[in-house]
């Protein structure tokens, strides 16, 4: 590592884990020791330099902890089905690792960072199980694994930073958010394959959360509000684990204003698919609403060519989303969006209300700016510009048929 950066760390009182592996041969066995060390001396600041860093399980972040990957990979090793980063609030069941935790208790200030280019990577080779559903053992790839799938996962965290690293071999989402609030994500890029391949999750119960300087590739939506109802018994269907364990909480008689996704600044964002997916997408039923979203400055990175994505923004198509009402996606605020390989750069099949939109631009050559319900398909576009000279198109001649 260059000898200024370690004189720089050096000055911020910081914790190299390096320094544990004389003693802990293993990674994962020396960054526990590491932290370990710096809640007792209390410095919480831990540092992944010097060399590539191979785990066998979940970093867990104590509250008020800064960790700083700096130039360094972090993987997880083959076979290990588990987390990159979590809160070490997040109390597992030693008889049902994968499904809803015993607690997940609240934590506060956790700072993930990467800098000169880290990366956070998931294993080379997938661990399998046998899958009730299916009758059969397969590789656990997919958001039916649940949980234990994302690289990043943010409970119920009040005041976190995740920024500047590259995520790949993801096996479902990167990052997931659920239950947490006065949130930064920042300077993140995706290189997703897998099915259910998103870059960011806001799950229920997240607030005054910024999203900013995001690029990239994913095999599923790039960023992703999501407040759907989250079952409370598994296997369901296909989903053999939970997606959002911290809806235990339901049964203890959490409020559903709990629940509801607000107040979140999306902007500068840069999304290339080749799938039928979204660069913000939002998704509300059961009641959970969302509301006051400012989206702004949202570039498709797919050529100029035939239609291959749904739309750059947009609500999830009706039957995708039973338990909608009117009012449930509210004050949503659209800024400079620019669309290359959709026939509808926004999406809005269900009425939104206080819905504002400015400076759009669709280079499709058969596209329209805005496919809307009657609700909202006559509100003003200021500003916004169509290659085939049509700003609107009606959301009921719109049929769900994805291009191959």
């Amino acid at each position: 590592m260059n000898p200024e950066r370690i004189t720089m760390y050096e000055a911020e009182r910081c914790i190299r884990a390096a320094e544990f592996l004389r003693d802990h041969g293993r990674d994962s066995d020396a960054i526990d020791a590491a932290i370990q060390y710096a809640r007792q001396v209390q410095v919480p600041f831990l540092l992944l330099d010097e060399k590539d860093w191979n785990l066998d399980r979940a970093i867990e972040v104590p509250s008020g902890f800064r960790m700083v990957a700096d130039g360094v990979r972090v993987k997880l090793n083959d076979g290990v089905f588990d987390n990159i980063f979590r809160p070490d609030t997040v109390i597992c069941r030693e008889d049902d690792p994968y499904g809803f935790p015993m607690e997940i208790k609240p934590s506060q200030h956790i700072q993930i960072q990467g800098k000169n280019g880290a990366v956070l990577e998931g294993p080379d080779n997938h661990p399998q199980m046998f899958d009730p559903v299916q009758q059969r053992t397969r590789e656990m790839i997919g958001d039916e694994w649940g949980w234990r799938g994302f690289l990043i996962f943010m409970p119920r965290c009040t005041g976190f930073e995740i920024g500047g690293f590259l995520l790949r071999k993801t096996r479902t989402w990167a990052i997931s958010v659920e239950r947490s609030s006065q949130g930064w994500l920042h300077d993140l890029e995706f290189r997703t394959e897998c099915k259910n391949g998103d870059g960011i999750n806001l799950r229920m119960g997240c607030s005054h959360i910024r999203i900013e300087n995001i690029r990239g590739y994913t095999s599923d939506d790039m960023i992703a509000l999501n407040s759907g109802a989250a079952p409370l018994e598994y296997p369901r269907e296909h989903y053999l684990f939970p997606l959002v364990p911290s809806s235990y909480l339901i049964r203890e008689g959490e409020p559903i204003e709990d629940r509801y996704i607000h107040d979140i600044q999306i902007r500068n964002v840069r999304s290339a698919t080749r799938h039928y997916s979204e660069a913000v997408a939002f998704l509300s039923n059961g009641g959970h609403k969302i509301y006051r979203i400012q989206i702004r400055d949202i570039y498709d990175d797919n050529p100029v060519e035939e239609p291959k994505r749904l739309n750059l923004v947009g609500a999830y198509y009706v039957d995708y989303g039973p338990g909608f009402r009117e009012g449930d996606l509210a004050e949503i605020t659209i800024d400079h969006v620019e669309a290359n390989s959709t026939e509808q750069a926004l999406m809005f099949r269900l009425p939104i209300r206080d819905l504002r939109i400015n400076r759009v631009i669709q280079n499709c050559k058969t596209g329209v700016v805005l496919l809307a319900t009657e609700k909202n398909i006559h509100i003003p576009l200021p500003n916004c510009i169509s290659a085939s000279g049509r700003l609107t198109a009606p959301a009921e001649k719109w049929v769900f048929c994805p291009k191959e």
